[in-house]
């Protein structure tokens, strides 16, 4: 991956809030902040929950014999 598009991506990451820069010298760190993918996740149960269910039951129809 080229440098141009790791700083595209790490600006988008910015952005977002996924990520917090800091300057050590004439370097940038950055940090993953997690607390934003928190909401995504809790989203994401739902419908895990939802299709976990589901699957489940479609699993005991399909061993029933018919």
């Amino acid at each position: 991956m080229s440098r141009p598009a790791i700083s595209q991506h790490l600006a988008i990451l910015l952005k977002t809030r996924l990520v917090r820069a800091r300057r050590v010298g004439r370097e940038r760190r950055y940090r993953l902040q997690p607390q934003p993918l928190e909401k995504i996740y809790e989203w994401i149960a739902l419908y895990e929950r939802f299709w976990t269910n589901k699957l489940s039951a479609l699993g005991e129809h399909l061993r029933k014999p018919s």
